[in-house]
């Protein structure tokens, strides 16, 4: 017999800010628990309960999706080119562990690459402050590579994360509205489902460093067992490799050096928490979007369906859908960035290397479901 749950009454959708000062919180009505037939969709605009967002006045969110799309790649190519051809920002020495200059083929096959990550943002529905933190979590891996290893300066690694986050993000603020789960302080009160959990500064650290420890965590038992070897003899030519970082050591960075590799996956740990926790947490723990199941006359795909993906509620599926994609985009991303644009690097040294950064994901996933459970 495939697993039940009892749903609950209540279940919240979130408003864009533009449109909330002409509602009334008292209108805002919860929906009941009534099922429908229709499963939910695993990856549309609509693939977080709390994550429906209205029109707003502004003119760029009427024109249509054919538009609004190559429109927010044109804007993300622009950006990117220009930033990052600025001589002032002082970025040079990312060259000096660079393949060189690529031929035609790699120039589009990064460019299709890139496209396809803003149309997977896109159809999933994110705005600014799911596609800045899905695009933190997937190139992060990249320039922590370069810090640890290829000695390049931390500032150097912020500014070009920074600039690629903003070239990405940038039309997904012009083009998309942004969901009040984003800023819950200034919602309606009855408009986001869990608002006193998101508004609280507490919780807003504690969910933070909880990621930031536990990515901190993984990368160490990494080292300590095998990527330190993965390395060596997958990546030719890397500058830093002391004896101390060799397969069996107890630490990569050293208790002592343990703060600063905490600091360095800040960014990590709040990107995490703004693409995990907020839109989870957000969303009501029910079935509403269970399809009806009767054990005594579902076929074998009402079974399978219920035991695969029916039985979790909206709340889990929202945050296993957003962990899925954050590991397949990790591992996709770090294994392309790393092998097109580091001297000596293989594929398979660089997927190796994205492993522990999907399985922090997935660690960082699994705790949030466990706080997310009393919510």
């Amino acid at each position: 017999m495939a697993p039940t749950r009892r749903s609950k009454s209540q279940s919240i959708s979130s408003i864009p800010a533009d449109t909330a000062d002409s509602l009334k919180a008292p209108n805002i009505k919860p929906s009941g628990s009534k099922r429908s037939s229709k499963s939910p969709p695993l990856f549309s605009e609509s693939v977080d309960a709390q994550h429906v967002l209205q029109k707003q006045r502004s003119s760029s969110y009427k024109l249509p999706n054919a538009v609004r799309f190559p429109l927010a790649v044109l804007i993300s190519y622009s950006l990117s080119v220009f930033l990052f051809s600025i001589p002032d920002l002082a970025i040079g020495d990312l060259a000096a562990v660079s393949k060189g200059e690529a031929s035609w083929p790699e120039t589009l096959g990064l460019l299709a690459w890139k496209t396809l990550e803003l149309a997977i943002c896109w159809v999933g529905g994110f705005d600014v402050y799911d596609a800045a933190s899905l695009i933190t979590l997937t190139h992060a891996p990249y320039y922590t590579l370069l810090w640890l290893f290829y000695l390049i300066r931390p500032t150097s690694n912020m500014l070009a994360l920074a600039i690629t986050v903003i070239s990405f993000s940038v039309p997904f603020a012009l083009l998309r509205p942004t969901a009040l789960i984003h800023y819950p302080s200034s919602a309606p009160r009855n408009s986001v489902y869990n608002r006193a959990i998101l508004a609280d500064p507490q919780t807003w650290i504690y969910t933070s460093i909880l990621a930031t420890a536990m990515f901190a965590l993984v990368l160490e038992g990494s080292f300590a067992t095998y990527l330190s070897g993965w390395l060596t003899t997958r990546f030719n030519g890397l500058p830093i490799l002391r004896a101390e970082y060799a397969p069996g050591s107890y630490s990569f960075m050293g208790v002592a050096n343990w703060p600063a590799l905490l600091v360095g996956l800040l960014p990590v740990g709040l990107a995490t928490r703004e693409f995990l926790f907020v839109p989870s947490i957000s969303t009501p723990p029910s079935e509403v979007y269970s399809p009806r199941f009767d054990t005594s006359t579902a076929g074998f795909r009402e079974h399978f369906y219920q035991n695969i993906w029916g039985w979790w509620t909206t709340r889990e599926q929202a945050l296993i859908v957003r962990v899925g994609v954050a590991t397949v985009l990790i591992l996709a991303n770090t294994t392309l960035e790393v092998w097109a644009n580091i001297q000596g690097a293989s594929p398979y040294g660089a997927f190796g290397y994205a492993i522990p950064w999907a399985l922090g994901v997935m660690v960082v996933g699994i705790a949030f479901g466990v706080v997310g459970e009393s919510a």
